[in-house]
């Protein structure tokens, strides 16, 4: 299927300012003045449609980087640290089959897109995520983050509503930490003796996170499995991640 090709004038439509102030900014004209928000809201939208001027955008339309960056909140127990590394060891497979390579972060990165093709923030706040997501100029993916713009793709888990105890990490986005709390009796864990205990009290609870379902596993503990990063799920979020930073496909919303 051929694409439409985009248009400054298309680019100024969506963005609501004039054909000649998407030219000054896609053209860096530093003698033009343009309000902040209107230049990063005219870069996202020319990297969105593949409308690229600006260096990191350019060189995410040639997708010659091949590096995914996968963003995590800070760990704040060893048990989590676990976690982290789980997830990413999944992502770094999975990417690494595409020819691609995985570089995990934390906190806020400073590269603004620079030398990686997309970001996947994995577990990190809403408004972490919209104030990163403001210095991007290349695609940005939201797993366990329960994110509404018009910008972002977003990925999240399709849960029932079950009435059983989840045994979890704690979760750092807030809105996701809601909506899980509106399915599950939630049972926040901090180090592998609580998660024990909590699963001696509670016989076969849900477990979600890599680590726990590992420790219940070499403990012989029984649980009932919802992973979240299962490799069904590892790979729709890779599929849809090289999709949209490599091949141009720009999908708004995906659920799983």
């Amino acid at each position: 299927m051929v694409r439409k090709k985009v248009t400054l004038r298309d680019i100024a439509n969506e963005a609501g300012v004039s054909v000649a102030t998407v030219s000054y900014v896609l053209n860096d004209r530093q003698d033009q003045k343009i309000s902040e928000a209107k230049r990063k809201k005219i870069l996202q939208l020319a990297n969105l449609y593949r409308y690229v001027k600006n260096p990191s955008a350019s060189s995410l339309a040639s997708g010659r980087h091949n590096v995914i960056s996968l963003l995590f909140p800070e760990a704040g127990s060893l048990l989590e640290d676990a976690d982290r590394f789980l997830i990413a060891r999944r992502f770094h497979a999975a990417f690494a089959e595409r020819g691609i390579r995985a570089s995990l972060e934390a906190g806020r990165p400073s590269f603004f897109g620079q030398g990686t093709d997309g970001v996947i923030a994995i577990g990190i706040d809403r408004d972490q995520f919209l104030s990163i997501g403001e210095d991007l100029y290349v695609p940005f993916v939201a797993v366990d983050t329960l994110v509404e713009h018009w910008l972002f793709n977003q990925i999240v888990d399709d849960y029932d509503a079950f009435s059983g105890v989840l045994v979890s990490l704690q979760v750092a986005s807030r809105s996701y930490r809601e909506y899980l709390e509106s399915r599950f009796d939630v049972r926040y864990v901090a180090s592998e003796q609580e998660a024990l205990e909590e699963g001696r009290a509670h016989p076969s609870p849900f477990l979600r996170n890599p680590a726990l379902i590992a420790l219940y596993e070499r403990e012989g503990l029984s649980f009932r499995n919802i992973d979240a990063f299962s490799p069904r799920k590892v790979e729709t979020i890779v599929e849809r991640t090289v999709a949209s930073a490599l091949d141009g496909d720009q999908s708004a919303h995906l659920k799983v």
